[in-house]
């Protein structure tokens, strides 16, 4: 039953995180966005350096929230001796379904044209930079210490 509760929640995580990544990830890529705003081929260079600019802080501020979901999963697998074939499953869902629907929705923004290339280049690759960090932080949990060592106090 306490495994049940814990893929439920993490389930949950998954589905109502999205609401507010939108917001945050906007928020972190937006000096980015700002750099490479006036997109044209004089400013590729710009655009460019914007994208992996709104990248590096994307990624930083998701990956955060990943560590914190990996290390909360693992203190509670571990005290509630939860069974990990079930929950390791819904953690991962947890943490990458939000950036998907961020990219999902930035892609229909720039679609419709009234989003940024830099901000939505920037979250497509950030999907793949959340996947792999999941992984990372549940192989080599001492990798968060290194990036965020204040995560490991908010779990």
């Amino acid at each position: 039953m306490k495994t049940f509760a814990a893929v439920f929640t993490l389930i949950v995580i998954g589905f109502f995180g999205q609401t507010g990544w939108v917001t945050v990830l906007n928020l972190a890529g937006m000096p980015g966005a700002f750099l490479g705003w006036p997109s044209g081929k004089l400013l590729l260079p710009r655009m460019i350096l914007g994208t992996m600019l709104a990248i590096l802080g994307q990624s930083y501020v998701y990956l955060a929230y990943v560590a914190l979901v990996v290390a909360g999963t693992k203190h509670y697998v571990h005290q509630a001796a939860l069974s990990p074939i079930f929950v390791w499953p819904a953690c991962f869902f947890a943490c990458v379904f939000p950036i998907y629907c961020c990219a999902a929705a930035a892609g229909a923004e720039y679609s419709e044209g009234s989003g940024s290339g830099v901000q939505t280049n920037a979250v497509l690759i950030g999907q793949l930079v959340a996947a792999i960090g999941f992984f990372v932080f549940v192989l080599f949990p001492n990798v968060i210490a290194l990036g965020w060592p204040w995560t490991p106090w908010l779990s």
